[in-house]
């Protein structure tokens, strides 16, 4: 958080404002938000004077196209935990000059962009590399096709047979496969596609894969149209300070224990390698032949239980029936 539609969200509210202007100065609070260059001096006089000609975003990164005269520049930026963007033409001045906002930078007309992050997970960098082909700087060249823009979100993804094995849920996840989807979006994603969590890539037929590459622009788009979701922390914002809207229409992410809007059954929460997973069992119940046993975990049925896989010694797991059966539980986390 935040993940593609928030930081899609930031990119066009600062595109507005920014985009003509030159930068005058360069405010750098901590070294840890520029903890990709080489130095403070390296990064401030990199971008110190140059023009904005353009915002974008690829996956959950947001990059300001600068004018050189010897190269294409970009600043890239990555949100983290709790990073927001503030400008002064849009908001305040009560988080441009906070403590929290490590990085600032001050234009030719006099207003402020401001990167906020309290936790500090988030990062800004300089790459001297665009690359015209991917329309991106260079340095994000390992991420997969971006979830939103690319003519095929599952590409890689299909393509990536040694990873077929592994949950969908973390494939989902895994950058390297498709750019800008994270942990709340691809529970929203799931249910969409009534596809289990916890079921292989191979395991799903034509049509599921349909379903998913459907649900992957249909989730998104319409989480932009409602500029992100803002949880219960609010520690996300768009640039001029306002919550976003689309936490309202969540289906299963932070619903745990909850009635399913679509068939009342209760929504599940397991917790995996130290990641929370939202479904419904009843309508993401895998399609499975007679007998198909897997190595996943599903948590008790119609409880707000969650449990720490990272615990448990898994054995005759039946997704068919959602349930577990014979499972060596041992210092499991679980809460009601």
């Amino acid at each position: 958080m935040p993940e593609l539609p928030e930081v899609e969200t930031l990119a066009r509210g600062i595109e507005k404002v920014v985009v003509g202007r030159r930068i005058e100065e360069v405010y750098v609070g901590s070294d840890r938000i520029i903890r990709d260059c080489i130095s403070r001096d390296f990064f401030t006089s990199a971008i110190l004077g140059c023009e904005i000609e353009g915002v974008g975003r690829y996956a959950k990164y947001l990059t300001l196209s600068l004018a050189t005269r010897t190269s294409n520049l970009s600043l890239v930026m990555h949100m983290g935990m709790s990073g927001q963007l503030r400008s002064s033409h849009l908001t305040g001045d009560e988080l441009l000059f906070d403590r929290h906002s490590h990085l600032r930078l001050r234009f030719d007309d006099g207003s402020f962009l401001a990167f906020y992050d309290p936790r500090t997970f988030g990062r800004a960098f300089v790459d001297f590399d665009f690359d015209p082909q991917l329309k991106h700087p260079r340095s994000l060249s390992k991420l997969g096709p971006d979830a939103l823009t690319s003519p095929d979100p599952l590409e890689r993804l299909m393509a990536s047979g040694a990873r077929r094995s592994m949950p969908i849920k973390f494939q989902l996840l895994d950058q390297s496969l498709i750019g800008g989807i994270g942990n709340m979006y691809g529970d929203e994603i799931l249910f969409e596609a009534r596809i289990n969590p916890f079921v292989t890539f191979g395991d799903l037929n034509p049509e599921e894969i349909l379903r998913l590459r459907s649900a992957v622009r249909a989730i998104l788009g319409k989480a932009i149209e409602l500029r992100g979701s803002s949880l219960a922390d609010r520690s996300y914002r768009d640039v001029a300070g306002e919550l976003g809207g689309y936490q309202k229409l969540h289906n299963v992410y932070a619903r745990a224990g909850q009635s399913c809007q679509r068939c009342d059954a209760f929504i599940e929460r397991v917790v995996m390698k130290g990641r929370s997973t939202f479904f419904c069992p009843s309508c993401q119940r895998p399609r499975s032949p007679e007998g198909l046993q897997h190595n996943f975990s599903l948590p008790l049925r119609h409880s707000s239980n969650h449990v720490d896989l990272s615990y448990v010694d898994l054995s005759q797991i039946d997704l068919r029936n959602a349930h577990v059966d014979n499972v060596k539980v041992g210092n499991v986390e679980a809460n009601r």
